[in-house]
């Protein structure tokens, strides 16, 4: 994957911010994918984290 955002020019900083989530979606997905109902996800999109 690095090596796409690579292609597109991304900077180092972005490279790792998307391989970061990509990593993520996929531990994510087969967690779902093994556990069902016993994973869940909780949605903090609209949080606003202070450093």
């Amino acid at each position: 994957m690095e090596s796409v955002y690579k292609e597109r020019n991304y900077s180092e900083i972005k490279i790792k911010e998307n391989t970061g989530s990509e990593i993520l979606g996929i531990i994510t997905h087969d967690t779902i994918e093994k556990f069902e109902e016993k994973a869940f996800q909780i949605d903090v999109s609209e949080k606003i984290f202070k450093k």
